[in-house]
């Protein structure tokens, strides 16, 4: 890794489905990772995810993650999104 960044193992089985564990995050010089071609790609994916459920309170939450990541690609100091402590 030359830059910070998060790593987390992935599953995958016959059946179609996924999983993968919680990220471990990996700082370099106090450096927050973001990226903001993957941002702009989970938007997406929660648009079409809003697109296909149909309980209005699950809508709701992904509907709100996305205006937390569009207001963290403009602005990254101001986001509800939450921030990890970085030990010192």
């Amino acid at each position: 890794m030359r830059a910070s960044s998060w790593i987390a193992a992935r599953a995958y089985a016959d059946a179609g489905t996924d999983a993968h564990t919680n990220p471990v995050y990996v700082y370099f010089g106090h450096v927050l990772p973001f990226d903001e071609a993957s941002a702009r790609h989970i938007m997406a994916r929660l648009e079409g995810s809003a697109g296909a459920i149909a309980i209005p309170e699950i809508v709701t939450r992904l509907k709100a993650l996305q205006i937390d990541l569009r207001d963290l690609i403009r602005d990254r100091t101001r986001t509800n999104l939450p921030r990890a402590e970085i030990a010192r």
